[in-house]
Protein backbone atom coordinates (compact mmCIF):
# COMPACT_ATOMS: atom_id res chain seq x y z
CA UNK A 1 0.00 0.00 0.00
CA UNK A 2 1.05 3.59 -1.20
CA UNK A 3 1.80 5.84 2.46
CA UNK A 4 -0.92 9.32 2.31
CA UNK A 5 2.47 11.19 1.59
CA UNK A 6 4.33 9.05 -0.51
CA UNK A 7 4.88 8.38 -4.47
CA UNK A 8 5.49 4.50 -4.37
CA UNK A 9 5.01 1.35 -1.89
CA UNK A 10 6.89 -1.82 -1.24
CA UNK A 11 5.91 -5.01 -2.17
CA UNK A 12 7.78 -8.84 -1.80
CA UNK A 13 7.42 -10.96 -4.40
CA UNK A 14 7.81 -14.98 -3.07
CA UNK A 15 8.50 -18.12 -5.38
CA UNK A 16 9.70 -21.86 -5.02
CA UNK A 17 9.89 -24.12 -7.65
CA UNK A 18 11.57 -27.63 -8.17
CA UNK A 19 13.25 -26.09 -11.31
CA UNK A 20 14.78 -22.57 -12.60
CA UNK A 21 11.91 -19.64 -13.40
CA UNK A 22 12.51 -16.53 -14.31
CA UNK A 23 10.25 -13.82 -12.88
CA UNK A 24 8.49 -11.15 -15.03
CA UNK A 25 6.36 -7.82 -14.16
CA UNK A 26 3.92 -6.00 -16.26
CA UNK A 27 0.89 -3.41 -15.95
CA UNK A 28 -1.93 -4.74 -16.15
CA UNK A 29 -4.67 -2.99 -18.06
CA UNK A 30 -2.43 -2.89 -21.27
CA UNK A 31 -1.90 -5.98 -23.34
CA UNK A 32 0.37 -4.45 -25.72
CA UNK A 33 2.66 -3.68 -22.87
CA UNK A 34 5.97 -4.89 -22.71
CA UNK A 35 7.12 -7.50 -19.89
CA UNK A 36 9.87 -6.59 -17.87
CA UNK A 37 12.81 -8.78 -16.09
CA UNK A 38 12.43 -9.13 -12.84
CA UNK A 39 14.13 -12.19 -10.89
CA UNK A 40 15.62 -15.44 -11.51
CA UNK A 41 15.99 -18.96 -9.04
CA UNK A 42 14.09 -22.06 -7.62
CA UNK A 43 12.86 -20.25 -4.99
CA UNK A 44 13.50 -16.15 -3.79
CA UNK A 45 11.89 -13.23 -2.51
CA UNK A 46 12.67 -9.87 -4.01
CA UNK A 47 11.22 -6.60 -3.09
CA UNK A 48 9.26 -4.52 -5.80
CA UNK A 49 9.72 -0.90 -4.33
CA UNK A 50 8.36 1.20 -7.01
CA UNK A 51 4.28 0.10 -6.93
CA UNK A 52 2.37 3.36 -7.97
CA UNK A 53 -1.75 3.52 -8.23
CA UNK A 54 -1.39 0.78 -11.06
CA UNK A 55 -2.25 -3.03 -11.01
CA UNK A 56 1.18 -5.04 -11.67
CA UNK A 57 0.78 -9.00 -12.79
CA UNK A 58 4.33 -10.94 -11.45
CA UNK A 59 4.22 -14.23 -13.73
CA UNK A 60 6.69 -17.17 -13.47
CA UNK A 61 8.53 -18.75 -17.05
CA UNK A 62 10.36 -22.01 -17.24
CA UNK A 63 14.04 -21.53 -18.42
CA UNK A 64 17.40 -22.86 -19.18
CA UNK A 65 19.21 -20.09 -17.00
CA UNK A 66 19.07 -16.29 -15.69
CA UNK A 67 19.63 -14.54 -19.02
CA UNK A 68 16.51 -12.73 -20.07
CA UNK A 69 16.78 -14.54 -23.16
CA UNK A 70 15.86 -17.76 -21.81
CA UNK A 71 12.75 -18.09 -21.33
CA UNK A 72 11.64 -21.42 -22.89
CA UNK A 73 7.76 -20.45 -22.70
CA UNK A 74 5.79 -17.73 -23.50
CA UNK A 75 2.88 -19.61 -20.99
CA UNK A 76 3.57 -18.71 -17.32
CA UNK A 77 3.77 -21.41 -14.96
CA UNK A 78 1.74 -19.23 -12.06
CA UNK A 79 0.82 -15.52 -11.92
CA UNK A 80 0.20 -13.06 -9.13
CA UNK A 81 -1.29 -9.53 -9.01
CA UNK A 82 -0.69 -6.99 -6.57
CA UNK A 83 -2.57 -3.33 -7.09
CA UNK A 84 -1.18 -0.16 -5.58
CA UNK A 85 -3.56 1.73 -3.09
CA UNK A 86 -3.42 4.89 -0.85
CA UNK A 87 -3.02 3.35 2.82
CA UNK A 88 -0.39 3.38 5.45
CA UNK A 89 1.26 -0.31 5.24
CA UNK A 90 2.92 -2.10 2.64
CA UNK A 91 1.52 -5.07 1.69
CA UNK A 92 3.78 -8.97 0.66
CA UNK A 93 2.53 -10.76 -2.38
CA UNK A 94 3.48 -14.13 -2.41
CA UNK A 95 2.72 -17.17 -4.78
CA UNK A 96 4.09 -20.55 -5.07
CA UNK A 97 5.10 -21.93 -8.68
CA UNK A 98 3.09 -25.43 -9.05
CA UNK A 99 5.20 -28.67 -10.17
CA UNK A 100 5.82 -27.96 -13.81
CA UNK A 101 1.68 -27.42 -14.17
CA UNK A 102 -0.38 -24.75 -13.08
CA UNK A 103 -3.33 -24.82 -10.82
CA UNK A 104 -6.37 -23.27 -10.24
CA UNK A 105 -5.47 -21.02 -7.62
CA UNK A 106 -2.10 -19.91 -10.09
CA UNK A 107 -4.00 -19.82 -12.99
CA UNK A 108 -7.61 -19.58 -12.64
CA UNK A 109 -8.12 -19.71 -15.98
CA UNK A 110 -6.95 -22.19 -18.52
CA UNK A 111 -4.31 -22.20 -20.92
CA UNK A 112 -5.97 -23.21 -24.51
CA UNK A 113 -2.57 -24.61 -26.34
CA UNK A 114 -2.32 -23.07 -30.06
CA UNK A 115 -1.80 -25.72 -32.70
CA UNK A 116 0.62 -24.95 -35.42
CA UNK A 117 1.10 -27.26 -38.47
CA UNK A 118 2.22 -27.84 -42.42
CA UNK A 119 0.93 -30.40 -44.84
CA UNK A 120 4.29 -31.40 -45.09
CA UNK A 121 7.72 -30.58 -43.32
CA UNK A 122 9.85 -31.66 -46.44
CA UNK A 123 7.87 -30.20 -49.22
CA UNK A 124 10.02 -31.82 -52.65
CA UNK A 125 11.10 -29.17 -55.54
CA UNK A 126 10.33 -30.99 -58.66
CA UNK A 127 13.22 -31.00 -61.05
CA UNK A 128 12.00 -28.36 -63.42
CA UNK A 129 10.68 -26.14 -61.28
CA UNK A 130 12.67 -23.59 -58.35
CA UNK A 131 9.53 -23.69 -55.86
CA UNK A 132 6.89 -25.56 -54.26
CA UNK A 133 3.96 -25.52 -52.29
CA UNK A 134 2.70 -25.87 -48.30
CA UNK A 135 -0.34 -25.31 -46.41
CA UNK A 136 0.31 -23.88 -42.77
CA UNK A 137 -2.81 -23.79 -40.52
CA UNK A 138 -2.67 -22.78 -36.87
CA UNK A 139 -5.90 -22.74 -34.37
CA UNK A 140 -5.80 -20.59 -30.86
CA UNK A 141 -8.49 -18.72 -28.58
CA UNK A 142 -6.91 -15.49 -29.09
CA UNK A 143 -5.54 -13.57 -31.94
CA UNK A 144 -1.71 -14.54 -33.44
CA UNK A 145 0.35 -13.46 -36.22
CA UNK A 146 1.99 -16.23 -38.16
CA UNK A 147 5.40 -15.13 -39.31
CA UNK A 148 8.16 -16.72 -42.01
CA UNK A 149 11.81 -17.06 -42.21
CA UNK A 150 14.45 -18.52 -44.17
CA UNK A 151 17.93 -19.54 -43.17
CA UNK A 152 19.21 -16.61 -44.60
CA UNK A 153 16.87 -13.94 -43.68
CA UNK A 154 16.70 -11.74 -40.25
CA UNK A 155 13.39 -10.08 -38.83
CA UNK A 156 11.43 -12.64 -41.22
CA UNK A 157 8.69 -11.49 -43.06
CA UNK A 158 4.58 -11.13 -42.00
CA UNK A 159 3.01 -14.76 -43.44
CA UNK A 160 -0.57 -14.63 -41.76
CA UNK A 161 -3.07 -13.37 -38.76
CA UNK A 162 -6.11 -14.73 -37.11
CA UNK A 163 -7.53 -16.80 -34.52
CA UNK A 164 -7.51 -19.74 -36.36
CA UNK A 165 -6.98 -19.93 -40.52
CA UNK A 166 -5.04 -21.99 -43.17
CA UNK A 167 -2.77 -20.14 -45.71
CA UNK A 168 -0.67 -21.39 -48.82
CA UNK A 169 3.04 -20.53 -49.09
CA UNK A 170 3.48 -21.65 -52.50
CA UNK A 171 7.32 -20.18 -52.82
CA UNK A 172 9.11 -22.75 -50.77
CA UNK A 173 12.48 -23.12 -52.40
CA UNK A 174 15.19 -26.28 -51.46
CA UNK A 175 15.88 -24.49 -48.09
CA UNK A 176 15.07 -24.51 -44.56
CA UNK A 177 12.42 -22.21 -43.49
CA UNK A 178 10.67 -21.45 -40.02
CA UNK A 179 7.34 -20.17 -39.58
CA UNK A 180 6.37 -18.60 -35.92
CA UNK A 181 2.98 -17.33 -34.57
CA UNK A 182 3.33 -14.27 -31.98
CA UNK A 183 0.64 -12.97 -29.64
CA UNK A 184 -0.72 -10.00 -31.36
CA UNK A 185 -3.24 -7.35 -30.70
CA UNK A 186 -4.09 -6.41 -34.55
CA UNK A 187 -3.10 -7.83 -37.66
CA UNK A 188 -0.82 -5.03 -38.51
CA UNK A 189 2.52 -5.80 -38.76
CA UNK A 190 3.32 -3.64 -35.88
CA UNK A 191 1.19 -5.40 -33.76
CA UNK A 192 2.77 -8.17 -32.38
CA UNK A 193 3.09 -7.89 -28.95
CA UNK A 194 5.59 -10.15 -27.63
CA UNK A 195 9.08 -11.38 -29.43
CA UNK A 196 8.48 -14.85 -28.03
CA UNK A 197 6.63 -17.05 -30.37
CA UNK A 198 3.58 -19.34 -28.62
CA UNK A 199 4.67 -22.18 -31.26
CA UNK A 200 6.81 -22.72 -34.16
CA UNK A 201 7.12 -25.31 -36.99
CA UNK A 202 10.65 -25.69 -39.42
CA UNK A 203 10.27 -26.95 -42.83
CA UNK A 204 12.71 -27.61 -45.12
CA UNK A 205 12.17 -28.17 -49.34
CA UNK A 206 14.65 -29.97 -51.12
CA UNK A 207 14.68 -31.53 -54.63
CA UNK A 208 13.41 -34.24 -55.83
CA UNK A 209 15.96 -36.77 -57.95
CA UNK A 210 15.48 -38.11 -61.78
CA UNK A 211 18.12 -40.07 -63.20
CA UNK A 212 16.95 -40.42 -67.04
CA UNK A 213 18.24 -44.03 -68.39
CA UNK A 214 18.32 -45.55 -71.65
CA UNK A 215 15.55 -48.12 -73.27
CA UNK A 216 15.24 -49.92 -76.07
CA UNK A 217 14.54 -47.25 -78.74
CA UNK A 218 17.64 -44.75 -77.26
CA UNK A 219 20.16 -45.29 -79.51
CA UNK A 220 23.55 -45.76 -77.49
CA UNK A 221 25.90 -42.54 -77.09
CA UNK A 222 28.90 -42.33 -79.73
CA UNK A 223 32.01 -41.97 -78.13
CA UNK A 224 35.73 -41.84 -80.28
CA UNK A 225 36.95 -45.47 -80.92
CA UNK A 226 35.50 -48.62 -81.01
CA UNK A 227 33.69 -48.59 -77.96
CA UNK A 228 30.94 -51.61 -78.08
CA UNK A 229 27.45 -50.47 -77.46
CA UNK A 230 26.42 -51.86 -73.82
CA UNK A 231 23.50 -54.52 -73.87
CA UNK A 232 21.73 -53.14 -70.96
CA UNK A 233 20.03 -49.91 -70.57
CA UNK A 234 23.18 -47.12 -68.71
CA UNK A 235 22.48 -43.94 -67.42
CA UNK A 236 23.06 -41.17 -70.08
CA UNK A 237 26.68 -39.55 -69.64
CA UNK A 238 26.09 -36.40 -67.94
Amino acid sequence: MIPCDGFDATVTVSWEHNQLVQIWVRQSGDEGLAESYFGCDKAGSKNASWISLHTYQFLAYPATDCDASSRTSAIPLATAITEGRREVSPTTLSTEVPAMRPTQDARPTPVYPIVLTASTSNPTVPPASFTTSITISWQHNKLVQIWSRGTSEGLGEFFACGKSGAKLADWIEAKRYRFAAYPAKNCEVQGRTSVIPLASLIVEGHYGTAVPTLNDSTPCPTTPGPTPCPTAPIPCPA
